[in-house]
């Protein structure tokens, strides 16, 4: 029977392989370029659908975009009110397996009219089928079955295209960056690992907060601990939180930060006035001076999910009973 604590934990190490591999891939941007018909045509709107890290993945560069101007939306692939095909629209259907039933119907009724562009991993699959131009994810399936290297390759294909929508340099410097990052956090674990692992062992519920412009991040992490050691997770942007999830904020409860929001001393504040627990993700823990918190080291913004997986990896690897 495959362990799949340990599979997810493979996983994570491979997280800054595949993000090399990307760096170093000649042609994505031009790959993308062409697949959204050249610098002669450019969306008044952008549309990015999908469900579960398909649609984290795009929330991760929403800021991006629409630091570019025009009109940016990022869509649940099953909404009851989509946005309506349009011929200044791009339209961008994410689906790592390409068979999530709803983006597949999605790109379909965009097709015709809208510019599809579909990022997946199969080059063969009904997504593929349904687009105007395909972006394959240069990542294969996760052993363990829970989405981690997809999930940073779809964010890395992502950024190549924020790259080309704003005529930017490639960002191929940054992905490499972002790799040394993850290997730094991974050669480090013995040190931030057992006291982050202390925090929330007996925990059965927790927060993720994050700033808005990384709230796809954060929903990521939230989904590692629901779908591997099964604790309840709910995630909330920072300031957002002191109106709306600080009601839980029980003694012992645990509450982790994504570190860089104007209301990270306030949320650290409370927290300790409530006798609550943090692990701040990213960040030195000097600023603001975290009250008795775990920090886990996290660098560019596109690793933010590394550490806590390996979080959620050695949580559900101390699950009694079978992993499944």
């Amino acid at each position: 029977m495959l362990d799949r604590a340990a599979a997810l934990v493979r996983d994570i190490e491979a997280i800054p392989g595949v993000l090399d591999f990307i760096a170093a891939a000649d042609g994505l941007q031009n790959t993308i370029r062409d697949g959204i018909g050249g610098t002669s045509w450019l969306p008044r709107r952008v549309v990015l659908t999908g469900l579960g890290s398909s649609r984290f993945a795009a929330l991760d560069v929403e800021a991006d975009l629409r630091a570019l101007g025009g009109e940016v939306i990022v869509e649940h692939a099953s909404t009851d009110r989509p946005v309506q095909p349009s011929t200044d629209c791009l339209f961008v259907a994410i689906s790592s397996s390409g068979r999530t039933a709803e983006v597949v119907a999605a790109a379909e009724r965009h097709r015709g009219l809208s510019r599809v562009l579909a990022v997946t991993r199969d080059a063969t699959s009904r997504l593929a089928g349904a687009a105007d131009s395909v972006v394959v994810l240069p990542a294969e399936a996760e052993e363990s079955g829970v989405a981690t290297t997809t999930y940073v390759a779809t964010v890395a294909v992502l950024r190549y295209l924020v790259a080309v929508l704003g005529t930017l340099a490639s960002p191929a410097s940054a992905l490499a960056e972002a790799a040394a990052d993850a290997r730094v956090v991974l050669a480090t674990r013995d040190a931030w690992l057992p006291g982050a692992l202390a925090l929330v062992r007996e925990v059965e519920a927790l927060s993720v907060l994050a700033p808005w412009s990384e709230r796809g991040a954060a929903e990521q992490v939230a989904l590692l601990f629901r779908e591997a050691p099964r604790r309840s997770a709910d995630v909330a942007e920072t300031a957002e939180w002191l109106h709306t999830g600080v009601y839980t904020a029980l003694p012992g409860s645990v509450v982790l930060v994504v570190a860089g929001s104007p209301a990270d001393g306030e949320v650290a504040r409370t927290i300790d006035g409530r006798s609550g627990r943090i692990i701040v993700i990213g960040g030195d823990g000097s600023a603001p001076p975290w009250p008795a918190a775990a920090v886990i080291p996290a660098g560019s913004p596109i690793v933010r999910i590394v550490g806590p997986a390996l979080v959620a990896a050695a949580l559900w690897r101390a699950m009694p009973g079978p992993l499944g």
